[in-house]
């Protein structure tokens, strides 16, 4: 597993959208009664990261090559939480968007989802 750059740091506080509570399948009975069966784990935090502030092209270049590394949304890696270190395992949750603000001058968004290790 390749981690993602730990430069730049995004801006704070980053946006972190909690997790969601387990999968489960409810099976109601003739008789009234249910039976419940957990069927997954749920879905894991998202994270969405915002450079507001103008980062370099090599900066913006080594975030797109990170990506295209992991073949986008496929494969896995370990991100460092920059707030409470916390090395947490995600993927891509979309294509990160970038946007030309000035010479040598960039803007971005990257957003995670967290996966089972």
């Amino acid at each position: 597993m390749a981690n993602f750059p730990t430069t730049p740091l995004p801006d704070t506080p980053l946006n972190e959208e909690a997790a969601q509570t387990a999968d489960v399948l409810i099976s109601a009975h003739r008789d009234g009664s249910e039976q419940r069966r957990k069927v997954g784990d749920g879905r894991g935090r998202r994270f969405s990261l915002v450079w507001t502030y103008e980062i370099s092209r090599a900066e913006r270049d080594s975030i797109i090559a990170h990506y295209n590394g992991q073949n986008g949304m496929l494969t896995a890696f370990v991100w460092t939480h920059p707030e409470t270190g916390e090395n947490i395992t995600v993927r891509y949750d979309g294509i990160p968007q970038d946007q030309q603000v000035a010479y040598d001058a960039y803007t971005m968004q990257v957003q995670f989802q967290e996966v089972a290790a």
